[in-house]
């Protein structure tokens, strides 16, 4: 299984990316929740990845040759939903963390756009109707 890295692990431990990646991922969380995985993995060229431990989900996409970035689903009863991003490849370090974390977020915002032609509007959170 190949390792995951997040942005303070591949930036150090105040990443500001690793930041304001968390909190854009927080926002769209909703969008996802409803979503089936599988058709999120051939909207954006991806695939389902292997559940780890408290995952629902895992969709990955490699974006570069050797950088692949993984959006998991998580849920769990202490912590709730979450959305997280990981970055994966032996070429990971050589990409700024700016550009990680602007290419994660838009292959999200890729997601959330297949779930709204799917899912009727009144069945989604406002938050999805921005997006």
């Amino acid at each position: 299984m190949e390792q995951l890295l997040d942005l303070r692990t591949i930036e150090g431990p105040f990443s500001p990316h690793d930041r304001y990646l968390r909190n854009q991922l927080d926002r769209r969380k909703a969008c996802l929740a409803p979503g089936e995985p599988e058709p999120l993995a051939k909207f954006i060229g991806g695939q389902m990845d292997e559940p780890r431990s408290d995952e629902k989900w895992c969709v990955s996409k490699e974006v570069f040759p050797g950088i692949r970035i993984h959006i998991m689903f998580r849920s769990d009863e202490e912590f709730g939903d979450r959305l997280e991003a990981f970055f994966s490849g032996e070429r990971i370090r050589s990409m700024p963390g700016e550009d990680l974390a602007e290419l994660a977020l838009a292959m999200v915002n890729h997601m959330v756009r297949d779930v709204r032609s799917r899912i009727p509007a009144e069945h989604l959170p406002e938050i999805c109707q921005r997006i």
